[in-house]
């Protein structure tokens, strides 16, 4: 289960949202209002993800793109792009402002030392893709996709 899901399921166990919202006042009203933009911003992270990882398999043939689990290890980032002979490592956001998770910076850097990893949304997407083709190009993986 996903650590997104785990948090709904928390927030849905509290006393604060059990009822109807239009029965317990304002507060619940509130917090229900709150489940629902946490719930959109999941759903909106999750397209990207799923767009992107789309995306790279077209990008890059051949890839493999492994999903980390987020549960495994706090602060890895969620995908693994395996190709050739080099990887890459992605941290993906919804947006350039959303909120970083501990160890999330530390991860990222160490992985950027090793190979290269960076965070990844949709204002820096494409800058990001293209760093990382010049790395996979760098570190000798000889054929990209046919893009120019």
């Amino acid at each position: 289960m996903s650590e997104n899901n785990k948090i709904l399921q928390k927030l849905a166990k509290t006393d604060a949202i059990k009822t109807c919202p239009f029965m317990g006042g304002i507060e619940r009203g509130l917090n229900a209002l709150f489940l629902l933009f946490l719930e959109v911003f999941i759903m909106l992270e999750n397209k990207f993800k799923q767009g992107l990882t789309k995306e790279l398999k077209e990008r890059f043939p051949g890839c493999v793109v492994v999903h980390l689990d987020p549960n495994e290890v706090q602060g890895h980032p969620d995908l693994l792009v395996l190709y050739g002979s080099t990887w890459a490592a992605l941290e993906g956001k919804r947006s350039a402002n959303a909120p970083y998770r501990p160890n999330q910076d530390y991860y990222v850097r160490q992985m950027n030392e090793m190979s290269f990893a960076a965070f990844i949304y949709p204002e820096n997407k494409e800058e990001v893709l293209n760093a990382m083709e010049r790395s996979f190009q760098a570190r000798g993986t000889a054929r990209l996709s046919g893009r120019k």
